[in-house]
């Protein structure tokens, strides 16, 4: 496994196996999904299946998202601004929720008309980060035509998990399942 390959696996109790293929290529499709919306695009996904073992392969997984250009539109120009071009309380407002100095603020057309914004860079996550964040929601949408409860019977999986192994470039990725 190079840098840039992450592996997931989930160990169970014996998964029937016309349960398998199908989930198997959800769990592929979700992730693969959920990654490009999140800009990390892989090269390659994979996914395996045993009775007892679910697994994904991530092949050629950017290690960080691209960083992303934002404008968050704000008030009226007319509001922003007074008469002689010095902010108002609304624009100052603004600027401190963004979290950006009232000089940077911009004038932009919007449906609205002219409107002020706020342009702002959004530093890209660690590929790591990302993967923790959505992971278990993919995992806990998978379908099976029927699923069970076990311990305090919380959640709910094909059968009872009893282990999961998430490595991103050789290093653990803190997960819960």
């Amino acid at each position: 496994m190079n840098d840039q390959d992450f592996l997931l696996e989930i160990r169970t109790e014996e998964i029937p196996a016309p349960a398998l293929l199908p989930a198997r290529l959800e769990l592929a499709r979700a992730t693969g999904e959920a990654l490009a919306e999140e800009g990390l695009t892989p090269q390659k996904i994979e996914s395996y299946g045993t009775l007892r073992r679910l697994a994904l392969v991530v092949r050629g997984l950017p290690e960080k998202q691209a960083d992303r250009a934002a404008e968050v539109l704000g008030p009226p120009e007319s509001s922003a601004f007074g008469k002689d071009g010095t902010p108002t309380k609304a624009a100052v407002g603004f600027a401190k929720a963004q979290k950006v100095d009232v000089a940077d603020l911009v004038v932009v057309d919007s449906p609205r008309g002219k409107t002020v914004a706020a342009r702002k860079t959004i530093p890209g996550r660690d590929a790591s980060e990302v993967l923790a964040e959505i992971l278990p929601k993919i995992v806990a949408g998978l379908t099976f035509p029927k699923t069970m409860r076990w311990g305090e019977g919380s959640r709910s999986f094909v059968r009872p998990v009893r282990g999961v192994v998430a490595l991103y470039g050789g290093k653990v990725v803190p997960l819960s399942l």
